[in-house]
């Protein structure tokens, strides 16, 4: 399946198996295939630490996440972002959220490029977790007929790009 493809017209439905869940995720007309499955490969890896996490929430102020956990007073704990994200918003987001623990997904072909845009764009003030993922696009090669991907055992690598903890 070519997550890349730019049909963006084409409506498709997707269930992930994650653990002893299910998430199922509708792939709208302006969206690649590559951001649902990012999406999917973010609530697989950030489910366990965050559980109450939220794929596809309402914005947050002037941003949308893809996938966000929320404290008591609605500040974001968690926020996902997954493929494209422009600079000034990696600067406003750490800058807004200087505690709140940060993952990008990014295509293979991206990540170290990207990784040179996000050290240079984290507010210096910012004092949270700030993690890249490199979307492993071979776990996604068997989706089946009925558009059902196991995820139980995924382990992309991550590079951490920015942490509190010394």
């Amino acid at each position: 399946m070519d997550l890349d493809a730019q049909d963006l017209n084409l409506e498709e439905k997707f269930t992930f198996h994650i653990r002893e869940r299910k998430l199922v995720l509708q792939k709208r007309p302006f969206e690649t295939r590559f951001h649902v499955f990012a999406k999917a490969l973010a609530y697989a890896l950030y489910s366990p630490r965050y559980p109450d996490v939220v794929v596809e929430p309402r914005p947050l102020g002037r941003y949308r996440p893809d996938l966000v956990e929320l404290d008591a007073d609605q500040l974001p704990v968690f926020w996902a972002e997954c493929g494209k994200t422009k600079r000034d918003k990696i600067a406003a987001l750490t800058n807004r959220y200087r505690q709140t623990h940060f993952a990008f997904i990014k295509r293979p072909a991206e990540v170290r490029a990207f990784a040179k845009i996000l050290r240079a764009q984290i507010h210096s003030r910012y004092a949270g977790t700030l993690e890249l993922i490199t979307f492993p696009y071979e776990a996604f090669e068997s989706v089946d007929d009925y558009r059902e991907v196991d995820l139980t055992q995924l382990a992309p690598p991550v590079e951490l790009i920015h942490s509190s903890e010394k």
